[in-house]
């Protein structure tokens, strides 16, 4: 069959098919509304299966990298542990500096107190916010990026300087929906009975960010004003010298901790580079999962036009034998109701399209991520709305080409 015998088949065939669903609209709504729920369904998945796979790349950025251990304090699950662990001094400032004196593949500190959802104040307001007193480097680390100003310096460490950063929410809350981050440098809030001075607003574009709620303060600060005579943390973590074996490192470290805690322990030890591939096996499995009901919508979609066309050829054997008798060959037939499935797919994939996208119109905050679809997606979903009515509409029209002209002529 050459190119051109091929444009004249589809050409006509192609006009029998909008024929047929002129002729019968309400039988070509209802088939094609399968295909419409299944490509937004598709659309749709894709579109939070990205913003899913950008929300992990994020949280992964924001866990600081691979090379580092986080010991966190644990709490008895029974009396008999509740006896044990108040032998132990528990996780103090005392265990960081022991570890870093003690193992030589430890190349920083990062100390961390969670201070709890303390109310902080400012202009007559005040709201909940998530209090952390944290280490030199751990903006750095953790890779925080700031709407305006600076992040917490040498200097405030040194000098025990009251000064804070903040998220967003808290700036919100406490100085106004439109107030500029610039704006609220230098403006203090108070926390407990001390006032701090705002020198950095920290930048997060999603307004569910555990981050926006934060209020981070110099570690010493916490030290001399709010721990009074315990130097307690929540947790600490060490950055591991690069080429270190992780393993290796773990081991050493429970056994010096173990040796600081007589014995005891009321601490667990994670690397980052166990919990990232945990993230990953739960950011694949969610993928796997959703894209699978997704197809299986698609695929319904699909069964759904091959039994309409199964019934379809019922009606029309007759058309089908005179067409056979004046000459159609199997070729015509078969792709006369290919290209009519592929017909019918386009025409609910096409408002499927519209009615999928309008997930990423919607304003950020609706969802706890932001969904996101591009160009390439559209042509995934037509991708895989055309190979759906190739396929339902192969098996109808082979039988169809097959009829013999004689017997369709009974009919």
């Amino acid at each position: 069959m050459n190119l051109t015998r091929l444009r004249e088949i589809v050409a006509v065939n192609g006009k029998l098919c909008l024929i047929e669903m002129s002729s019968n609209k309400a039988r070509s709504f209802l088939t094609s509304l399968g295909i419409f729920m299944g490509v937004s369904a598709l659309l749709a998945n894709i579109a939070f299966l990205r913003a899913m796979d950008s929300d992990l790349k994020k949280e992964m950025e924001q866990m600081g990298g691979l090379n580092l251990i986080t010991i966190a304090g644990r709490g008895p699950k029974s009396k008999q542990e509740n006896i044990l662990f108040s032998r132990s001094p528990g996780l103090t400032l005392t265990d960081a500096e022991q570890v870093k004196t003690a193992l030589p593949f430890v190349a920083a500190l990062l100390p961390q107190r969670d201070m709890g959802r303390p109310v902080v104040h400012a202009q007559g307001k005040q709201t909940n916010c998530r209090g952390l007193a944290v280490g030199q480097l751990h903006m750095q680390v953790y890779d925080y990026k700031l709407d305006a100003g600076r992040a917490l310096s040498r200097d405030d460490f040194n000098e025990h300087a009251l000064v804070c950063v903040i998220g967003k929410r808290i700036m919100n809350r406490l100085f106004g929906k439109d107030a500029a981050a610039a704006d609220v440098l230098g403006r203090k809030v108070t926390l407990g009975r001390f006032s701090f001075v705002i020198v950095g607003v920290i930048a997060t574009e999603n307004p569910w960010d555990w981050r926006a709620r934060e209020m981070l303060v110099p570690f010493p600060v916490y030290e001399e004003r709010f721990a009074g005579t315990s130097n307690k943390l929540s947790s600490l973590t060490l950055m591991i010298k690069t080429g270190a074996a992780m393993d290796r490192a773990k081991k050493e470290l429970r056994l010096k901790m173990l040796v600081l805690h007589r014995g005891i322990e009321d601490f667990e030890i994670s690397a980052n580079d166990d919990k990232i591939a945990d993230m990953k096996k739960a950011g694949l499995g969610m993928n796997i999962l959703l894209m699978a009901i997704a197809l299986i919508s698609l695929l319904m979609g699909g069964i759904s036009i091959m039994n309409i066309m199964f019934a379809t050829i019922g009606d029309r054997i007759r058309e089908i034998g005179i067409r056979k008798a004046l000459g159609a060959h199997k070729a015509d037939i078969f792709i006369q109701f290919i290209i009519e499935t592929v017909v019918l797919c386009s025409v609910g994939a096409l408002p499927g399209l519209v009615a999928g996208s309008v997930v990423i119109m919607l304003p950020k905050g609706v969802f706890p991520f932001q969904p996101i679809l591009t160009f390439g997606d559209y042509g995934i979903a037509i991708l895989f709305t055309i190979l759906v009515g190739i396929i339902s509409g192969t098996f109808p029209a082979f039988r169809a080409a097959n009829m013999e002209p004689a017997e369709a002529l009974r009919y």
